[in-house]
């Protein structure tokens, strides 16, 4: 599929003229990988005002935003904690793999070799995604990591052809395009500035297309918040609520390397897998199996979550759910070892769970986010937050230490450091019984305010309906587990 983009006029003749964004083509994917992969065609965006992409007809609607404390709610707390109990086994090795014959190891050399065509029209491989084509420099299509790919027109070279842009610009442009409400990306090649026109990059889905030649004009389609009426004819989006009309945009939903990792053969070994943890002897119990080996004299540490981790891919979803993959990266994830903070932490999880059910004992513990500066980080990291430093941003429910379900909120408060880089922990708390806060309480509010020797509440909240906000006062219920590093993506892309 090829794409043009208007470049400025002072752009010289032997410069670049249009940008193209190859993709895998499904028809030989086997059934469950073609089915997810047409099922992630296409964006879907459910705020106000700006246009809104919609699932094609026949594809599965997305499913509505869970709740505070709905089942889904508790399978993704529950997941952290499994993923962080019990790491994934490393892949068994098969019968007979230290026998490999020079045959199979020409085959392996083959599938791994990448290529791209400058010809137009050329699809990437997808028997080469999934580490079964062998036909090397000799397949007519692309062999690339991803299944994306960005190219550019040079006419500078003779003849003139397709040339792949930067290593870094694939994934940065793939996001972008990826966002239905950007119509233009300003990018640079060798120091001139252009424009790449992603409206002229609009192409139906196949599953859109099919649609229409059943002779579909119209489908009923929604997101987690509304509803649209989508004529397919004339390529516009009703809102049946407001009855908002805006031009129809479709645009693949973008997912990143880190998540395509499970299906892709191509990124095993790749740039894309962080380093293996050294052996080491396990640390004793009852700190995580996930924790490496410490030093004596190592009061914390962190260590970095690699990507091939369940967890790296639960944190990326979670992180990603309130801050759109087109607009931020995930950089590092760490996880942060500290001990004294752990065994503190545990045995109050253990003494608030002593008068629990045990469904309460389930929701008495979440992951959530806290948002700082990149200098308060190794203090963090070392003495757990202080909620006697509470008061430096807005205390509106209560002079405590602040966490937010949502990653959006934790971004307020969590400005960039050196080259954009910003920082965010997931960590966990235990919330307990919750009181709506208020802005001069210390502690949370008694549950019988008429008894002096009543019990606390354990945490305040923004609201009992639907708690966004948590506010605890004592820094034994809160762990500082995983550190976020993150950054916004810059306004233009260098594509060389």
């Amino acid at each position: 599929m090829a794409a043009g983009s208007d470049a400025p006029t002072a752009l010289p003749p032997a410069r670049l003229a249009r940008l193209k964004r190859s993709r895998r083509s499904a028809s030989h994917l086997p059934v469950a990988l073609r089915t997810k992969a047409l099922a992630q065609l296409l964006h879907h965006r459910s705020p106000e005002p700006g246009s809104t992409t919609t699932p094609a007809p026949g594809l599965p609607s997305p499913a509505p935003a869970p709740p505070a404390g709905d089942p889904h709610g508790d399978r993704v707390e529950l997941a952290l904690r499994e993923a962080e109990a019990a790491p994934e086994p490393a892949p068994e090795a098969g019968p007979g793999c230290e026998e490999l014959t020079l045959d199979h190891l020409l085959e392996i050399v083959a599938q791994l070799e990448y290529h791209t065509h400058p010809e137009d029209g050329v699809e990437i491989c997808p028997l080469f995604l999934l580490g079964c084509c062998f036909s090397g420099a000799c397949c007519p299509q692309h062999h690339t990591l991803l299944p994306y790919h960005w190219q550019l027109w040079q006419t500078a070279s003779l003849p003139p052809g397709w040339l792949s842009v930067g290593p870094e610009a694939h994934e940065t442009l793939e996001r972008l395009y990826s966002d239905p409400e950007r119509t233009l990306v300003r990018a640079s090649y060798q120091g001139v500035a252009f424009d790449i026109d992603l409206v002229a990059m609009q192409p139906f889905t196949q599953s859109i297309e099919a649609a229409l030649r059943r002779g579909q004009e119209e489908a009923l389609c929604s997101t987690a918040e509304h509803s649209y009426q989508l004529n397919l004819r004339a390529g516009y989006q009703r809102n049946l609520a407001t009855g908002t009309v805006r031009p129809l945009r479709a645009r693949p939903a973008f997912r990143a390397p880190a998540l395509l990792l499970p299906e892709l053969r191509t990124l095993s070994g790749s740039l894309y897998l962080g380093p293996t943890p050294a052996p080491g002897p396990p640390l004793a119990q009852p700190y995580p199996e996930t924790w490496v080996p410490l030093a004596p004299e190592q009061d914390w540490h962190q260590a970095p979550v690699a990507v091939e981790e369940r967890g790296y891919r639960l944190i990326y979803g979670l992180f990603h759910k309130s801050l759109p993959e087109s607009r931020y990266r995930l950089e590092r994830v760490w996880r942060v070892q500290n001990p004294f903070l752990w065994d503190k932490y545990k045995r109050k999880q253990s003494h608030m769970s002593r008068q629990m059910s045990p469904e309460q004992r389930l929701r008495n513990e979440r992951h959530l986010f806290h948002g700082t500066s990149a200098g308060a980080v190794p203090a963090i990291c070392k003495h757990n937050l202080d909620p006697r430093l509470s008061g430096k941003h807005a205390a509106l429910y209560g002079q405590g230490s602040y966490f937010a379900r949502r990653a959006s909120y934790s971004h307020r408060y969590a400005p960039p450091a050196e080259a954009g880089l910003r920082h965010v922990f997931l960590c966990k708390v235990l919330v307990g019984r919750s009181a709506l806060g208020q802005p001069a309480l210390r502690r949370p509010p008694a549950l019988d305010p008429g008894d002096p020797a009543s019990d606390l509440y354990d945490s305040c909240v923004d609201s009992l309906s639907d708690p966004q906000i948590y506010v605890v006062f004592d820094n034994d219920q809160c762990y500082p587990y995983f550190l976020l590093q993150y950054r916004e993506l810059e306004e233009v892309v260098k594509v060389d």
